[in-house]
């Protein structure tokens, strides 16, 4: 059994679980206390399972006390007895942890919403108080799911931009050359039109846009009618969130001043942006992260800055900061190559972070037992999935001394490779 303890130090590192320790005096109405004696992700199931049947060798049936695997939403947890007092539980512990040094008392509390895997009662009080436990964390859940569906109804209900037909006169990647040609063509263009003259962002670009029609047919026949009119008729889904600038609710010669307020703040912004480039060309990254942090208060719908304030914080090393802001850049603009790319390196140096912490838990845990298969096989796997097969072959020798199946499966995976995904938290 040496493996168990250092497998648990490993297990409690990686996911970095901060518990919720009792106390004599414990605030909030506690229902009972509990033995946590191991912590687990999602993915170690087989692992779980083992460290399960082991306390319910050990203490559940010989000292007649109930054990549990419970799962959450991240982690799959072990819990061992139910007990009324602190001090009983305490008791309790001081058994366990000859064995398991890192189990403690938890304080467990109501409407905790974790389903029960596997248990062991023994006695039928036991039994009713884990069913009803199970029954409180079903419940809880339904509730969370209903919520989940009435969110999804609610915005399945929100209008969605209908497809439409439409003359784009030009595109530009500056807003002032578009409100140039903007002003060029409300002077050929009758009061009915000017209604529907707009100028749209999409991506990087303004797309400068003549009529709002219901059929390819009728765009097609206002443009031939118009001999003058330099344009293409497009297919697209309209929404007044793309629109920058309309005539349709105001008069011409207001709508030209708010135009002319919309060009002095892009120049603005584009000023703010090349000074922003400048100082991360010369890496004073936290003078830019700074300033972008204000910029991203100030014009929070602006694309290009949520993605620039991203780069800046991927090279500061804040990979999951990054993925929030190239994630806002690509609801805005969800067209620009370059916000998916810095997405895609957000999540790579989130994974490489973790990778890394994995790397130093499992080290660790050699440092204490150079012998422990779970570790060896575990820092192998790490190894493989950051592309280290050198390293991942000499730890696969190691375990060909010490456990050939674990060596086997550790064969296996660095012959095949392993992919492995995730999201932020």
């Amino acid at each position: 059994m040496g493996f168990l303890r250092p497998l648990v130090i490993i297990i409690i590192i990686f996911l970095t679980l901060t518990p919720l320790y009792a106390g004599d005096t414990p605030e909030g109405k506690a229902i009972h206390y509990s033995i946590q004696t191991a912590t687990y992700s999602l993915t170690a199931q087989r692992y779980a399972r083992r460290h399960y049947d082991f306390i319910k060798k050990e203490f559940a049936q010989k000292n007649a006390l109930p054990v549990r695997l419970l799962k959450g939403n991240k982690y799959l947890v072990i819990r061992l007895g139910w007990f009324k007092e602190f001090k009983e539980a305490k008791e309790v512990l001081a058994k366990v942890k000859t064995l398991i040094s890192d189990a403690f008392v938890l304080k467990i509390k109501q409407n905790e919403g974790l389903e029960v895997v596997a248990s062991y009662v023994n006695n039928e009080r036991t039994q009713k108080e884990a069913k009803k436990k199970s029954s409180e964390g079903k419940t809880e859940k339904a509730r969370k799911e209903k919520t989940k569906k009435d969110v999804k109804e609610a915005t399945l209900k929100k209008e969605t931009p209908r497809v439409i037909y439409t003359i784009e006169v030009g595109t530009y990647s500056r807003l002032k050359e578009a409100i140039n040609e903007l002003k060029a063509i409300s002077e050929q263009l009758g009061k009915e039109m000017l209604d529907s003259l707009r100028i749209e962002r999409h991506g990087m670009n303004y797309s400068l846009r003549i009529g709002i029609f219901n059929t390819y047919k009728d765009a097609e026949e206002f443009l031939a009618s118009r001999a003058s009119l330099k344009g293409v008729v497009v297919q697209s889904r309209y929404s007044k969130e793309k629109v920058v600038f309309s005539y349709a609710d105001t008069r011409v010669g207001e709508g030209v001043e708010d135009a002319e307020g919309l060009r002095r703040q892009e120049e603005e912004i584009e000023l703010f942006i090349s000074d922003v480039e400048e100082r991360l060309e010369n890496e004073d990254f936290g003078e830019a992260a700074r300033l972008l942090r204000e910029a991203v208060k100030r014009w929070p719908e602006n694309p290009e800055i949520h993605a620039l304030y991203g780069e800046t914080l991927l090279n500061m090393g804040f990979a999951k900061s990054a993925y929030r802001q190239y994630k806002k850049a690509i609801e805005l603009s969800p067209d620009v190559s370059e916000y998916h790319s810095g997405l895609g390196y957000s999540l790579l140096n989130i994974y490489i972070q973790r990778a890394q912490e994995s790397i130093e838990a499992f080290q660790k845990a050699l440092e204490i037992d150079p012998d422990n298969v779970d570790a060896l096989e575990g820092l192998g796997t790490v190894y493989v999935s950051i592309d280290r097969k050198d390293l991942a072959e000499e730890i696969y020798r190691r375990l060909l001394e010490l456990d050939p199946v674990a060596a086997k499966r550790l064969r296996d995976l660095i012959d095949s490779g392993l992919n492995i995904t995730g999201t932020p938290q």
